[in-house]
């Protein structure tokens, strides 16, 4: 199919100058790549909350006791969630500890999760890689690193980690206890360490501040969503000796959702810089093609279909005083009203006459008749 007129001209300006062809090749790549980093930020952040509190962590509610707890007050955390038809209840025991590689990197802040029973931590918990989405196993050996942890220590699977207490003011404390790593799996909020409930008896017995057999103080579990069963959940659970924290997924959400929100609006000024770009590139694009038209490089005139001849103004002045100056005659000739006052006081009207047109004047007025005779508008 043959190109149009305009879209042939368009690929003659970019490809026969280069720089014209270097501003329309970087500004468009330019237009694409800020498109592309604005859109591809916005979606890659904000999957993570999607990622993160939809697909590998099934909980939706935390609840924590304090280190006074009894084994009745656990009974009561778990008769009160029964009975606001929570699910895939889970115990677990969170310790903020310090892990460090087999070199000498700083030591890393993080949460060591270990579960009752491994088998439950697998129903509310999805392991597996984040490159190929493979599953990770996890029994009672198993010890599972977070990506990012492991990227930070430069832990890979089968290398040994060391668990080292935490004190009150953040540091790693103790001799620590070294086990080995059986799988990485994928995480994008917060450090964790998964351990097996018979790994950490290994890795306790090395340690002496280390306590063998867990209380299992926290319990995951899938609650009704909405804010009014929240409520009456929170209130219920008060109730509760030695109650120390309940949280909702619902929460966290918000919060991770208000602080990602100023995203947006860097997204927009990328985008509006992007359409930015392309008006300019567009509207310089234009004018060079407007101006070749209206003034075309000798030699390189583009004979458009209606386009004006650039000496056809100059004929057009002169077919105009061919009309007045037979005119002129023709009311001189027949005794009418012929004269053109050419000293008027207040108009002055100058006209362009061929070369064969003479000009004479008689009594103070100027009477103009031709050289020669002719009809009215005819050429000489």
């Amino acid at each position: 199919r043959r190109m149009s007129f305009s879209w042939k001209v368009t690929c003659r300006n970019i490809f026969r100058y280069k720089r014209r062809f270097l501003m329309t090749l970087i500004g468009i790549s330019g237009c694409t790549a800020l498109m592309l980093v604005g859109f591809g930020l916005h979606d890659s952040i904000w999957d993570i909350i999607d990622n993160q509190f939809g697909t590998i962590q099934h909980y939706n509610t935390v609840v924590s006791l304090d280190a006074n707890a009894t084994d009745e007050d656990l009974e009561s955390v778990w008769r009160t969630l029964r009975e606001h038809d929570a699910t895939e209840l889970t115990r677990v025991d969170v310790q903020n500890m310090q892990v460090a590689g087999t070199d000498d990197a700083d030591p890393l802040a993080v949460q060591v999760i270990v579960p009752r029973k491994a088998s439950a931590l697998s129903d509310v918990i999805t392991f597996r890689e984040r490159v190929g989405h493979t599953p990770v196993a996890f029994d009672d050996d198993a010890v599972l690193v977070t990506e990012k942890a492991a990227a930070t220590l430069g832990l890979h699977v089968g290398d040994e980690l060391t668990l080292y207490r935490q004190d009150g003011m953040g540091n790693a404390t103790g001799g620590g206890a070294q086990v080995r790593i059986t799988g990485i799996v994928e995480n994008y909020v917060g450090n964790m360490v998964y351990v097996g409930p018979e790994a950490w008896r290994q890795a306790a017995a090395q340690d002496d501040g280390m306590d063998a057999e867990l209380a299992y103080r926290t319990t995951y579990a899938v609650t009704p969503d909405g804010q009014r069963a929240r409520d009456d959940l929170s209130a219920d659970l008060r109730e509760v000796p030695h109650l120390s924290t309940v949280g909702f997924t619902a929460i966290s959400i918000e919060t991770y959702s208000t602080m990602l929100s100023s995203i947006n609006l860097i997204v927009v000024v990328l985008i509006v810089l992007a359409a930015a770009l392309a008006f300019i590139v567009l509207y310089n694009l234009t004018n060079i093609n407007i101006g070749e038209r209206v003034h075309p490089r000798r030699g390189q005139r583009l004979h458009l279909p209606g386009d004006r001849d650039p000496l056809a103004g100059r004929r057009s002045v002169r077919i105009g005083a061919r009309h007045l100056a037979g005119g002129i005659r023709h009311h001189h000739g027949g005794g009418g009203c012929g004269d053109v006052r050419t000293d008027h006081p207040s108009v002055e009207l100058p006209v362009r006459l061929p070369a064969h047109f003479g000009v004479q004047r008689r009594g103070g007025a100027g009477h103009a008749r031709p050289a020669r005779q002719g009809g009215y508008g005819g050429e000489p």
